[in-house]
Parts: structure tokens; C-alpha cells; sequence
């Protein structure tokens, strides 16, 4: 018998990631609108120091979907907001008219116009995350705005949610303050899919 070698199998070259490009230190497509240095500041922050930067499949999957995510979180905020304001109404002239003046000034603490301005800033959240979907739709930079925007009157509602009961409610306020700081985490990692 002849000797054999075995054959040489080729070692398999070990694949480096794919590095995706550093993002830019300017902003693309530039700031605009009445936050632009709030704007700027947040892009560098959340994109250009970040120290995590989304995969771009993923950044193409939360572009593709934003629009249809953003319209249920609408309906829901409107299925929570109009049988809320209904309750709290209907709460107040409950206990004006019933239960006098003692147990009235009890609800009106509860519900009173912190109650109410918090209703109204999250009416404003509502409409404008309604607008913003036909543009996100076409990925325009109006929706990205709109969005942006949105999670700003987001990060207000906490804030005035916390005062909402006629005391400092912290939950309340930790809780808004990370998920604005979530939300806009990832709507700034999308940023540059949204052209003018």
C-alpha cells in the first residue's frame, strides 16, 4: 500500500465583523426647528458619544415599522386619555353635587388642573403623534420631527404628572425620564433615514 497523506484542509479564515462607519460629527441631515441646539446636543450625545450604536438591520427594521409602532401607541394613548378625562369629570360633579364641600375639596386635590394639564399635554402628544405617521410613512424629515417633538411633550407629561396627585410622585418621574431617554436613544439612531 502506498502511503497516504491526508489532505490538507484549508483553515477556515475567521470573519472580523463588519464594522459600520463611525457616524458623522455633524448632523445629517442638518438641525432645524425651534429645539435646533437642544437638537445638536442630543445628536451628539446620543449618536456621535454613544457607546453603543444600533445594527443597521436594525435601524432599517425600527424605520420600517416606526410608522405602524407610532400609530398604536396612538391609539392606545387615546383609548387611555378621552375615558380618563370622562372619569375625571365625572368624578368632580359627582362630589361637588353629592358629596359637598368636604369630600369635594378631597377629589379636587386629586383631580384638580395639574390633573387636567396633564390630560391636555398628553392630548397635544396624541395629535402630534397622529401627524407624524403619513410622513414617517415616507420617511420625510417633518415625521422625524413630529416624533422627536413627541417624546419632548412626553418628557413634559412626567413632569407634570409628578405633581399630579398634590404630591411629588418620584416613580412617576424616573419612569418618564427613562423612557424618554429610551425613546429618544433609538429615534436618534435613526435619524439619518429621514431625509428633507
Amino acid at each position: 500500500m502506498e502511503d497516504q497523506k491526508p489532505e490538507k484542509v484549508p483553515e477556515a479564515v475567521p470573519q472580523t465583523p463588519v464594522q459600520e462607519p463611525k457616524p458623522s460629527v455633524k448632523p445629517e441631515p442638518p438641525v432645524s426647528g425651534p429645539l435646533s441646539s437642544f437638537e445638536a446636543w442630543l445628536y451628539d450625545m446620543l449618536v456621535v458619544k454613544a457607546p453603543y450604536q444600533l445594527p443597521k438591520a436594525a435601524k432599517e427594521w425600527i424605520v420600517r415599522y416606526s410608522p405602524w409602532i407610532t400609530l398604536v401607541i396612538g391609539v392606545i394613548l387615546a383609548l387611555t386619555v378621552i375615558p380618563v378625562l370622562m372619569a375625571a369629570m365625572a368624578v368632580s360633579s359627582y362630589s361637588s353635587a353629592v358629596l359637598g364641600s368636604v369630600y369635594s375639596a378631597a377629589v379636587a386635590t386629586s383631580v384638580g388642573p395639574m390633573f387636567y394639564l396633564s390630560l391636555a399635554v398628553l392630548a397635544v402628544q396624541l395629535v402630534v403623534m397622529f401627524m407624524s405617521v403619513p410622513m414617517l410613512l415616507k420617511r420625510q424629515r417633518k415625521g422625524w420631527m413630529l416624533v422627536f417633538y413627541s417624546n419632548i411633550v412626553s418628557l413634559v407629561y412626567s413632569v407634570f404628572n409628578t405633581f399630579t396627585y398634590g404630591y411629588f410622585n418620584i416613580g412617576s418621574l424616573f419612569l418618564g425620564l427613562v423612557s424618554a431617554a429610551v425613546g429618544l436613544y433609538v429615534i436618534f439612531q435613526v435619524r439619518s433615514y429621514y431625509k428633507s
